[in-house]
């Protein structure tokens, strides 16, 4: 047969690491709350609370969240870090104590959720590191990574200030003929960049 090469191409697996971030970071951080759901009677934290069953919730909790705006969080990339998730984790506790009170039975059960979100993510600590330095170079260990990170960060703000086209590119020699001889050390956001 002259189709050998097809055979076995199906069977092996693919260890592709995915490319962005960001999609790296939501599928952990979507595991995460996949498990909260699973912590026993956190059926009230899975959706929005009904006005119907808490007519004044939103009265007196100003802020809601629950599980499912957590995964439209993710999905909307609005987490670039886990810091961020867990302060979203923590509303949803203090939402409880605000409106349940802190020995309510609801109270215990998210943060029992809680709990289990952060050793969840402390499992995968080393991946989420990695990860999180990749989205935000600024946590990354080495100053010069950070360093040009901000700069790069700054020469693209730059540019985008109306009217600051002049300086994007080195002045042209055929365009202002003396330029270079009353600047000494010209400089231009191209070459800084």
């Amino acid at each position: 047969v002259h189709c050998d090469y097809l055979q076995a191409r199906y069977n092996k697996t693919s260890h592709r690491r995915r490319t962005n971030p960001s999609v790296e970071l939501g599928n952990i951080l979507e595991r995460v709350v996949e498990k909260m759901k699973t912590v026993p009677e956190s059926y009230p934290f899975h959706v929005a609370v009904s006005v119907k069953h808490a007519p004044d919730y939103y009265k007196i909790v100003k802020e809601p969240i629950h599980l499912q705006a957590l995964k439209d969080n993710i999905r909307q990339q609005v987490y670039t870090g886990r810091e961020q998730f867990v302060l979203h984790v923590d509303r949803m506790v203090n939402n409880s104590v605000l409106y349940n009170g802190a020995q309510h039975q609801l109270t215990k059960v998210v943060e029992d959720m809680r709990r289990l979100c952060l050793e969840e993510l402390e499992k995968s600590s080393s991946q989420l590191t990695e990860v999180e330095r990749q989205i935000n170079p600024l946590l990354d260990g080495d100053p010069w990574i950070s360093f040009g990170y901000l700069l790069e960060t700054v020469v693209s703000r730059m540019k985008t200030i109306p009217e600051s086209w002049p300086f994007h590119q080195p002045v042209p020699v055929k365009d202002v003929p003396d330029y270079y001889n009353i600047i000494e050390r010209p400089m231009d956001l191209a070459t800084i960049q």
